[in-house]
């Protein structure tokens, strides 16, 4: 007798209350088919720059491979160059400061082990 109560109370098997029914899957309504290729075309021309950037680093990588190989003695004197002149902007800066020049040139050149 209990489970009778219990169906009563819930309304029991065959007595549903009235509910909104929902319509049969149509596909997708024609805003979401707009957004779907916006996003999609969006995706692809993402895909095809980063192709390209990709391309575009890896062939600066290798030219950089073989400039390093075939030139090595102009890469190294202009490393050497660059390095020497960021050392004496360096030191001028530490006597600016009031350094003695012995002392801003040792400064200098400790500040690239640091």
């Amino acid at each position: 007798m209990e489970e009778e109560g219990w169906l009563s109370r819930t309304g029991g098997i065959g007595e549903q209350s009235p509910r909104k029914v929902l319509r049969a899957y149509g596909g997708w309504p024609a805003q979401l088919e707009t957004e779907k290729e916006k996003w999609g075309e969006s995706l692809w021309q993402s895909l095809a720059r980063w192709k390209r950037a990709n391309a575009l680093i890896w062939r600066f990588r290798i030219r950089s491979l073989v400039r390093n190989l075939l030139r090595r003695k102009a890469v190294e004197r202009d490393l050497d160059a660059e390095v020497n002149g960021y050392t004496e902007l360096l030191e001028e800066e530490n006597v600016a400061q009031g350094m003695k020049p012995g002392d801003a040139r040792r400064a200098a050149r400790l500040s690239w082990v640091s």
